[in-house]
């Protein structure tokens, strides 16, 4: 692992109690604020996002990838909400999921399903000496399979997200996002059937109209597909949570 992964993943240089570290979702201690200053080392790392806000929400600063990754340019994103680019439920449930960062300071770490793959996201509270005025600052990270930076600190008990953005798989409708799960985790038709209630026959005329919609033509392709966005780390449960909270 390199240094600024190794950074990343312990956060930056302890100035914390490592008690709220660890009940953040961190096994080391961490920053008790967080600002684009500290940040600085870590900024162009592969698939991590970072920005900060203000106690409105409005955006006071974001790194490039974050700005792409909202189809947006540095500059443009400056005062943005999340309600002017995403729909109003995730911008609802992730300024909740903030709240108590920005409120009693605390540390908050939570998995979401965006753009159509796995993140993991940290909330500091802002330091207030980087703008002037309380906030908060969020990083982004992508842990999909394929991505070069790993977290191996998460909390395995941080909250999942219900909203999400499906991208992708946005085509599929809910029933074929629950066969596409069960099918990435290696269930047979018959096993899916068992657990839907629904014939086999029934189950794989689901399954070819996902590869149809896809662009795929195996199970095998379905399962990288997924494993490569990191959906397969999401349990049955929340995954079901996310099918049924879907908002396109």
């Amino acid at each position: 692992m390199s240094p600024n992964a190794r950074r990343l993943n312990g956060g930056p240089q302890p100035r914390g109690d490592p008690d709220e570290a660890r009940a953040a979702g961190h096994n080391s201690p961490a920053f008790t604020t967080m600002s684009p200053a500290a940040f600085a080392p870590m900024n162009g790392m592969p698939g991590v996002a970072a920005l900060a806000r203000d106690a409105e929400w409005r955006l006071l600063w974001c790194n490039r990838f974050y700005a792409e990754l909202c189809g947006r340019t540095e500059d443009q994103m400056i005062g943005t909400t999340m309600a002017d680019y995403m729909p109003a439920e995730l911008a609802h449930e992730r300024e909740s999921q903030m709240t108590p960062a920005r409120d009693q300071g605390k540390l908050v770490a939570y998995y979401q399903l965006w753009h159509g793959s796995r993140w993991f996201t940290r909330i500091w509270p802002l330091d207030p000496t980087s703008f002037g005025k309380r906030g908060v600052f969020v990083i982004i990270q992508s842990i999909a399979q394929d991505n070069t930076v790993h977290h191996h600190d998460a909390a395995h008990d941080a909250a999942v997200l219900s909203t999400s953005d499906l991208d992708e798989l946005s085509v599929l409708s809910p029933r074929e996002l629950e066969i596409f799960y069960h099918l990435a985790c290696g269930l047979t038709s018959a096993e899916i059937a068992s657990i839907l209630f629904r014939s086999t026959r029934t189950i794989e005329q689901h399954a070819n109209q996902i590869y149809k919609k896809l662009g795929l033509t195996s199970r095998a392709q379905v399962t990288k597909f997924a494993v490569e966005r990191g959906i397969v780390a999401f349990s049955g449960e929340e995954w079901r949570r996310i099918v049924e909270s879907r908002t396109d």
